[in-house]
Formats: structure tokens, sequence, C-alpha cells
């Protein structure tokens, strides 16, 4: 009975586990967040997540740049620099909508028959049509003087058509005529170029 007893006492001696000492952390976003391999992370308990952040790969799609990063989800609490990493967690990017690039539009008078109204510089959308430009511009003309047309750079410059898209920072001139003068000829050049262009 003596050795039964032993046996079973000796028999029920349970393993202890050491505690796990890794956490996954799984990585999501909202919607102008692309998540890139690997979507999870295993880590050592307690890395900061100023260790782990540069290795979480994600991109913003067009029109959205990094807002900032929180835990569990879109309305959880901010995660900071020291945040430390006990448990399996769920880090969640959050994006914003980029405020779009925009360039400077300077307007002059192109002859001593315009005048240029305010405003005579102000901001547009980067790659804005002239047609959309155009609108936003004030000029007058004197009595019997009418638009002849718009120039881009200077005076000399190319003739600005409404489809026209301005990508930098620029100035247009506005020409006059006579009221029922013909407007100058113009000529449409086509620019093309090869699969690297």
């Amino acid at each position: 009975f003596h050795r039964l007893l032993m046996g079973l006492v000796t028999g029920c001696k349970q393993k202890i586990e050491p505690k796990s000492q890794k956490v996954t952390i799984t990585v999501k976003g909202d919607e102008g967040v692309t998540v890139n391999e690997p979507k999870t992370l295993e880590l050592v308990k307690g890395t900061k997540w100023s260790e782990v952040k540069s290795k979480v790969k994600v991109n913003y799609k067009d029109g959205y740049e990094a807002k900032g990063w929180k835990l569990d989800g879109a309305s959880g609490q901010d995660l900071e620099d020291g945040y430390v990493f006990n448990e399996n967690k769920t880090v969640f990017a959050l994006s914003k909508a980029s405020e779009p690039e925009k360039i400077t539009i300077t307007v002059k008078a192109g002859d001593d028959n315009v005048t240029v109204n305010e405003p005579k510089s102000f901001d547009v959308i980067k790659a804005s049509k002239w047609s959309e430009v155009k609108a936003k511009i004030k000029v007058s003309y004197k009595d019997g003087y009418e638009e002849s047309g718009w120039k881009l750079g200077s005076t000399s410059g190319v003739y600005l058509s409404d489809n026209d898209v301005l990508k930098e920072n620029t100035t247009v001139f506005a020409l006059s005529k006579q009221i029922g003068a013909p407007a100058p000829e113009t000529v449409t050049i086509t620019v093309k170029g090869d699969e690297g262009i």
C-alpha cells in the first residue's frame, strides 16, 4: 500500500511550464493604409513600440498620409514610443487625406490696355487646368479693347489653351486686342515620346 501511495503521489507531479516569453503583434490599418507583409510580428515580451515600429511596414494610398498609431483599433489608445508589449496586441495605422500640393500663379498685364485687379497673385492646386485657373483671375480692359489671349511666362511666351495643365509656380500675361479685331493666329504643337517618356 505504501508503494502504491508513493507511486500515486510521484505520478501526479505536474510539469510546470515556464510562461511564454513571446507576444504576437498584429498590424492593421484604416481605408487609406495598405499593410505589407509580415502582418504579424513575434516579439520578446517587454519590447517597446519604439523598437518595433521600424519593422512594421505600411504604405499610404494616393491622397493619404500618416496620421499616427492606435492600439486595438481606430478608436483605441494612442500608441506612444514608450508603450511596452506584455501581451498579444493589434497595432492600428491611421491615415488622413493629404493636403494637395499648391503652386502660385502671378498675373501681369501683357500690354497697356489691360489692368490686373486684385488678387494679382494666388495659389491653386498643382496640375490645375488653365480653364479653372483663368476663372479666378480678374482683369479689365480699356474702352475699345477686349481679351486677346493669355501667355505663359512672358509676353513672348506661348499662348495658353483651356486644357493646358499648370504644374509649377508661374506668371501669366493678359493680352488685349481692339474690339472686333481678329484674334492672333495660333498653331498647335503635339509632343510625343517613346515608352521611357
